[in-house]
């Protein structure tokens, strides 16, 4: 599996984002506080939100630099947003068929939500609706995984639980996965290595 790589600057409302940092084959926890510029870092590897300078890769696979910026779609990446951002108006089954058709079938197994495949995220529990999110990421066949405080909407007598479902699920997938959280339990329970950001910058 080919190592992500980035180096970028981007200015933000009170400083600039500088991180320059490489993902293998593990999982990568970002912890900071908010409004720290992690769910920024996490857009600009996306393709959702443009550096002004510096350089994202996969392995050879350029995704940005000064002359090139692939849009989302050309990026290998699976997203789970903060508030996991399903749509409202589709089913489960929808919804994980919009990230794509790839391993579907296995997809609503693994992550135990076929028998929720009509039901629309109104009906949903915190945690069926995260799984459903993930399931959603990885019906794209991403390269990359990354993960914006995904247990943050969880109550807390759920949020073990979860943790611990996805925990295995990043061991069995082993992809270069960043963990945006600002929950050190979080960071030492689901992380290979962990860093810090702070107003921008890894400290």
């Amino acid at each position: 599996m080919e190592p992500l790589s980035v180096d970028i600057a981007l200015p933000l409302r009170s400083f600039e984002l500088r991180v320059a940092l490489e993902v293998g084959r593990e999982t990568l926890a970002v912890v900071g506080p908010s409004g720290a510029g992690k769910t920024t870092l996490l857009r600009a590897i996306a393709g959702l939100t443009k550096p002004a300078a510096g350089t994202i890769r996969l392995g050879d696979e350029l995704w940005f630099d000064a002359h090139t910026n692939l849009p989302p779609e050309g990026r290998s990446v699976g997203l789970v947003f903060q508030d996991y951002a399903l749509f409202p108006h589709l089913t489960v089954a929808e919804n994980v068929a919009y990230g794509g058709t790839n391993g579907f079938a296995r997809l609503l197994d693994s992550f135990g939500i076929r028998h929720l495949v009509d039901v629309r995220p109104g009906g949903l529990s915190g945690g069926e609706r995260q799984r459903v999110a993930l399931a959603r990421a990885l019906a794209r066949n991403p390269r990359v995984l990354l993960l914006d405080e995904p247990l943050a909407a969880l109550d807390s007598s759920t949020r073990a639980t979860v943790r611990s479902e996805l925990d295995q699920l990043l061991a069995d997938i082993r992809l270069p996965t960043l963990l945006v959280t600002h929950d050190e339990r979080d960071a030492d329970a689901l992380a290979h290595r962990a860093v810090v950001l702070d107003q921008g910058v890894l400290v």
